[in-house]
C-alpha cells in the first residue's frame, strides 16, 4: 500500500480504539496518522484473527444500527477495507485527491464531506493532487478552495471536488500555545458539540452517557483560555479517573474523535489531527466532569462503526439484500437488510471482489437501520466476503 493511501485510511481511526489496542501506550504531540500507524497495524491483525467488533462480554441480544438481533455464537467481524488499494477508477473523488499546497502550507484530506452551507470565503483555485499507485503517477485537479466555517484557513479548508466539498487539514504541526488560541483559530464553540461521553477509571470503561445541553461545559472551557499546551507525556489515559467525549464536526473534518477531561486537571484531544493536551486545573476539570455526570443519561455503547453480516440473497441495480439467518439460533428469526449500491464504495466491492448471490458478506456502515424502509442500511461504506467460523462470520485473511 502506498504511503498516501495509508495517510487517508488511518486518519479515520478513533484514538480510543488505538489506545485500547495498545494499552498503556504514551500519547505524543504527533500527527494522528503517525501516532496511530503501529496501532492500526495491530488492529488489522486483530480483525484478521477474527476478533469481534462487539466488545468481549457482550451477550445476545446485540444491537446493530439501532436494531436488536438474537444471535447464537455470533462473531461479527469488520471488513478488510484497510487492506485494499483500489484502482483509480474505483476510487471516490475524496480518495483520489488527497493533497493540497496553499500559501506554502501543505494540507491533507480528511476524507470527510462538509456541507456547502458551512463553507466561508473563497480562497482561490488550486491544484489538488492524488497518487495512483497502479500507474505510479501523480494526478492533479484544479479545485476551488474555501474557508471551512469560521476556522482559520491556516488550519482547515474546504475543497470543492467533483462530487462535493471536503475538508483538508494542515499537515505540519503548529500547536496552539494556549487553549484560548485553539478556541479562536478553530472556532471551537461553534463547530464542536459535546453530547456523548464515556466514564473511565484508568483504562476501564464504567459507562456511556449523553447530555442534552453543553452550554455549562463551554462556559467552563471559555474560562480556561490561559491554559497552556503541555508536554506530550504530561497526561496519560492510563492513569486516574476521567471522562471522554466522542466528538464529530463536519467543519473540522473529524468523525468520532475524542476529547478527554481528567480529574487531575487536564484536557487532551486529537480533534486537531495532532494529540494536544492542556492543563486547565483540577477545579475546572471537576466542574466539567461533575456537570456531565449529574446531567448524563445512560445509553448503550456506540461503536466507531456498525457491522452486520449475512448471506447475499439478491443483487439488483439499486441494492443488494443480505439475510442474517445464518447467525441466528433459529433461522426462522432471520432479518433481511437492504444495502444501497448507488455509493461507489459499495458497488466497487461487488465488482472488484466478485461478490454474488449466496456469498456470506460483512457490511460496515455508519448510520442506522431503517426498519420501516425494509431494513434499509444507512451509510454503508464497505462490503467484503466472509467465512463461517465457530458459528459466526469471519473475514478471511
Amino acid at each position: 500500500m502506498n504511503n498516501k493511501r495509508l495517510l487517508y485510511i488511518i486518519g479515520e481511526l478513533d484514538d480510543r480504539y488505538i489506545v485500547d489496542a495498545a494499552p498503556g501506550a504514551k500519547r505524543g504531540r504527533r500527527p494522528v496518522w503517525v501516532k496511530l500507524a503501529a496501532a492500526a497495524a495491530c488492529l488489522a491483525l486483530l480483525l484478521a484473527a477474527g476478533i469481534a467488533i462487539y466488545r468481549a462480554g457482550d451477550a445476545s441480544p446485540v444491537l446493530i444500527g439501532g436494531v436488536r438481533r438474537e444471535y447464537g455464537r455470533a462473531r461479527i467481524i469488520g471488513g478488510d477495507e484497510a487492506e485494499i488499494e483500489w484502482p483509480w477508477e474505483y476510487k471516490t473523488p475524496a480518495e483520489r485527491y488527497t493533497s493540497l499546497t496553499l500559501d506554502g502550507r501543505e494540507y491533507v484530506s480528511t476524507g470527510r464531506a462538509v456541507d456547502g452551507s458551512l463553507t466561508g470565503k473563497a480562497l482561490g483555485v488550486y491544484d489538488v493532487e492524488g497518487y495512483d499507485s497502479y500507474t505510479e503517477e501523480t494526478n492533479r485537479l484544479r479545485a476551488e478552495v474555501f474557508e471551512s466555517g469560521g476556522i482559520c484557513a491556516g488550519r482547515v479548508v474546504a475543497v470543492k471536488l467533483e462530487d462535493g466539498y471536503y475538508t483538508f487539514v494542515r499537515k505540519e504541526s503548529d500547536p496552539p500555545k494556549t487553549f484560548g488560541e485553539a478556541l479562536d483559530v478553530y472556532d471551537l464553540a461553534d463547530v464542536l458539540r459535546f453530547d456523548r461521553f464515556g466514564t473511565y477509571k484508568g483504562l476501564k470503561e464504567t459507562g456511556y452517557f449523553t447530555i442534552g445541553d453543553d452550554a455549562a461545559i463551554w462556559e467552563v472551557l471559555n474560562g480556561c483560555r490561559d491554559a497552556e499546551c503541555v508536554p506530550d507525556e504530561a497526561w496519560s489515559r492510563g492513569e486516574g479517573d476521567y471522562i471522554g467525549f466522542t466528538v464529530t464536526s463536519d467543519a473540522l473534518g473529524v468523525y468520532k474523535r475524542v476529547f478527554y477531561v481528567s480529574g487531575d486537571g487536564y484536557i487532551s484531544t486529537n480533534i486537531f489531527n495532532y494529540a494536544y493536551s492542556f492543563r486547565i486545573g483540577e477545579e475546572a476539570a471537576e466542574s466539567i466532569i461533575s456537570y456531565a455526570v449529574r446531567n448524563g443519561t445512560e445509553i448503550p455503547f456506540e461503536p466507531y462503526t456498525n457491522t452486520l453480516a449475512g448471506t447475499v440473497t439478491d443483487i439488483s441495480d439499486g441494492y443488494i439484500l443480505v439475510d442474517d439467518s445464518v447467525l441466528c439460533r433459529d433461522r426462522a428469526d432471520g432479518m433481511t437488510f437492504r444495502i444501497p449500491t448507488d455509493d461507489l464504495r459499495i458497488s466497487r466491492c461487488i465488482d472488484f471482489r466478485k461478490i454474488g448471490i449466496g456469498d456470506l458478506v460483512v457490511v460496515s456502515f455508519t448510520g442506522a437501520i431503517d426498519v420501516e424502509a425494509g431494513g434499509l442500511v444507512v451509510g454503508a461504506y464497505n462490503l467484503s466476503k466472509g467465512t463461517l467460523s465457530d458459528g459466526g462470520a469471519a473475514v478471511p485473511e
